[in-house]
């Protein structure tokens, strides 16, 4: 894909994301920087000293040694250095991606329009941010009914993901990805694949889990209860884009999901996406294909399972089909236009 060129409107941003893992909000923090560079933009990276963001963005990034658990009053440090940061480049704004640290720099740099993009059915530190962002309509509906004035622009693909389904043998691959949290639903994951070897043992498949957190033992031990023989857990990886080509079915058992970021990135790389019915996965799927399943149903997620898996041969155009569809909605051509006309009618407000 090639991002079509706009009128240029030269915008200084210091970019922040805390937190030193991958998951999460990482992803789009990563494709903003690419917008914010594409449209001729000064976008400042600012992350965490030893977060591993820094092995992607290599010199570019500013490092910043900050603790968004550790109260204000013991961060003296980095106070000083937000404020160096700011007095040298003189932003038009902060960007960030978590809400507590829109409290951190609307303290310390109060002047400057922090604007927040909002991830999560989460009203908590709102208050501190100037402008706020939804990542998906379900977002924006919340953030409304709550009393907050937001902006949607709806989370994107990052232009590197290409479709390149690989089939390496007669085995189908079904893969989920994301942090180990109650939330995520892989408790369901697990019970549903120790159904479908119960139920349907000639099923000839391999099921995997990538992700990082503590829960990782508790599967492991649900995995020995359950007798589940063909799951295998995985560490976070920085090639979790590439892995997903190899997949025929993606997996999202998620109990709360605000826009299903991992479901797009599913679908552009060729798998079939099976889901559970949160709103923002949802909301994906009804617009560009996919099977949905009710949240915490571990029975209906098993049926599902053995029927996409059994017939996966003939999903094969429905597969194009829906990888059409998340590059027509999900784009980041169409997301640039969008930042570029919102970050512009902030400017005018500022000003």
């Amino acid at each position: 894909m090639v991002l079509k060129p706009v009128k240029i409107t030269y915008i200084k941003i210091l970019h922040f994301i805390s937190g030193k893992g991958l998951s999460g909000a990482k992803t789009m923090f990563l494709a903003y920087q690419k917008v914010f560079s594409y449209l001729g933009w000064r976008s400042v990276p600012i992350i965490r000293s030893n977060a591993l963001l820094g092995d992607i963005l290599s010199t570019t990034a500013v490092y910043f040694n900050y603790n968004r658990i550790i109260p204000l009053i013991f961060q003296r440090a980095a106070i000083r250095r937000a404020k160096s940061i700011t007095a040298l480049e003189k932003p038009d704004f902060i960007v960030l991606h978590k809400g507590i640290d829109a409290r951190f720099w609307s303290i310390v740099c109060p002047s400057i329009c922090t604007v927040l993009i909002v991830h999560g059915f989460s009203t908590k530190y709102l208050k501190y941010a100037k402008r706020l962002i939804a990542v998906s309509p379900a977002v924006l509906e919340y953030l409304e009914k709550m009393g907050y004035k937001a902006t949607l622009i709806s989370n994107f693909l990052d232009q590197s993901i290409s479709y390149h389904h690989i089939k390496q043998n007669n085995i189908v691959k079904i893969g989920s990805f994301g942090f180990f949290r109650r939330t995520k639903g892989f408790t369901d994951l697990i019970k549903a694949l120790a159904i479908v070897e119960k139920k349907y043992p000639s099923l000839n498949f391999s099921a995997h889990l990538w992700g990082s957190g503590q829960l990782k033992y508790i599967y492991h031990i649900m995995c020995l209860v359950y007798n589940v023989k063909n799951f295998f857990i995985h560490p976070w990886t920085l090639e979790a884009k590439d892995i997903m080509k190899e997949l025929d079915i993606a997996i999202v058992p998620s109990r709360s999901e605000t826009f299903g970021m991992v479901v797009i990135e599913a679908i552009a790389s060729g798998a079939w996406v099976i889901s559970t019915n949160t709103l923002g996965a949802a909301n994906i799927i009804n617009k560009c294909g996919g099977t949905i399943v009710p949240c915490n149903s571990p029975n209906e997620l098993a049926d599902a399972i053995c029927i996409v898996a059994s017939k996966i041969h003939n999903y094969t155009q429905k597969r194009y089909e829906a990888r059409n569809n998340v590059n027509k909605f999900y784009s980041i051509e169409r997301a640039a236009q969008d930042i570029f006309h919102v970050f512009n009618g902030f400017l005018k407000i500022k000003k």
